[in-house]
């Protein structure tokens, strides 16, 4: 009769599992002084916070977060495109950056800003290239700034606006012209992608899918002949 083989003491089941694994159990407390140090951030962020809008006697900060509901209108105007994703994602790198902004994070506001300028007006661009669009959908290609603003073929050219919108070509180089200023400076985005957006769609869009834009639509860009003359004509 064969022998049993002895269980090497080294891996024999402890008498109390429960009891070794509870007490081996790492804590789910940080320490107290990385707890104290991020407490001590978030009190700072609470301070900066409130003196942000103390201090905004201008309303700028009530004005730029209007902006979110004017993109959302946009978003949800154009939900059935693919290039809808770019502009959520922007919208996204929008919202990040007045937090930033108002919590005293104003390096990351500006990156987070620069980064909303390249995928809002990415996706005006590859909404023209499918094929563009379907890599930078599968994550196979980055937005680069360059080609966006290029007074060649860039969305802010007369050629790429007068393909959608013929009589609004003549408007683009003096918005490609705030876009590469504003791209160095993260200031007045919001009239640049506006004008984008609506070179690019508003003169596809339906009678009542353009009135649904127009008061938004106007309030950025009533300064446009054409685009004003536009909704006059309805």
């Amino acid at each position: 009769m064969n022998e049993e083989t002895p269980i090497p003491e080294a891996i024999k089941a402890p008498a109390d599992t429960n009891a070794q694994a509870e007490a081996t159990k790492p804590s789910a407390a940080q320490p107290p002084a990385i707890d104290a140090y991020y407490r001590l951030m978030h009190s700072q962020c609470g301070e900066i916070l409130n003196e942000s809008f103390a201090f905004d006697s201008s309303g700028m900060h009530r004005v730029s977060h209007n902006f979110i509901s004017d993109l959302e209108k946009w978003i949800a105007l154009l939900s059935s495109r693919p290039e809808v994703d770019l502009l959520r994602a922007a919208l996204r790198e929008y919202q990040f950056a007045l937090l930033a902004l108002v919590l005293g994070q104003y390096r990351q506001a500006f990156m987070a800003l620069r980064l909303f300028l390249e995928l809002a007006l990415g996706s005006v661009f590859l909404s023209a290239n499918e094929l563009q669009l379907r890599v930078w959908l599968r994550g196979r290609r980055d937005i680069n700034w360059r080609p966006l603003v290029s007074p060649d073929d860039g969305v802010l050219s007369k050629f790429f606006i007068d393909a959608f919108f013929d009589t609004l070509g003549d408007e683009a180089a003096n918005y490609r012209a705030i876009a590469e200023r504003v791209y160095r400076e993260c200031s007045e985005y919001v009239h640049v992608i506006s004008f984008a957006l609506a070179a690019r769609y508003l003169e596809g869009l339906n009678k009542d899918e353009r009135n649904s834009m127009e008061a938004i639509v106007l309030e950025q860009l009533r300064h446009v002949t054409i685009i004003r003359e536009l909704f006059e004509q309805e």
